[in-house]
């Protein structure tokens, strides 16, 4: 498994995995009909328009040449907080340290931008989301948000210490 920063060629294995990742994380969850409507174009547009923007703070995930998955984060520049925007990683190769690895880049960046607080959203029925808490990410709030014209309940966590997650 290799990580590296996206580059304007990885738009289309990142759309993939962000696809994909979708449909296998909410089922059953967000509606079909929704899931089946995400495409890849659509998402490699949306990459092509961010990698650029945001190119230090995409990371991927490769193994064989293959991508199987991405992180992003940001800093706010009104707030100087950092926010991850996404860790998505293939189901096939969850659980083999790969979203450890990519939270510590993440921080890693977070750290060096001196965000003073580092959040995420993550829908509350993924069942990947104790993954920010295992990390010491601290749950500070719960709310509904809107997706595929429905209300979907959202947790926050949220970091003030980057030692929990440099140090895992």
């Amino acid at each position: 498994m290799k990580l590296r920063l996206a580059e304007m060629k990885d738009a289309m294995g990142i759309a993939k995995v962000h696809v994909d990742s979708w449909r296998q994380t909410y089922e059953g969850i967000i509606p079909d009909d929704y899931l089946a409507s995400l495409s890849y174009e659509s998402r490699k547009e949306l990459w092509e328009y961010l990698i650029p923007k945001v190119h230090a703070n995409v990371i991927i995930a490769e193994v064989d040449g293959e991508i199987v998955g991405f992180a992003s984060g940001r800093i706010d520049p009104k707030t100087c907080e950092g926010e991850i925007g996404a860790i998505y990683i293939l189901q096939g190769f969850q659980g083999r340290g790969i979203g450890r690895e990519m939270m510590q880049q993440l921080f890693a960046f977070f750290e060096k931008e001196n965000a003073e607080r580092v959040k995420v959203e993550v829908l509350s029925a993924n069942k990947s989301a104790s993954f920010y808490g295992s990390f010491g990410g601290r749950e500070y709030c719960t709310k509904d948000i809107e997706i595929a014209d429905g209300f979907h309940e959202a947790t926050y966590y949220e970091w003030t210490d980057y030692k929990a997650v440099l140090e895992k």
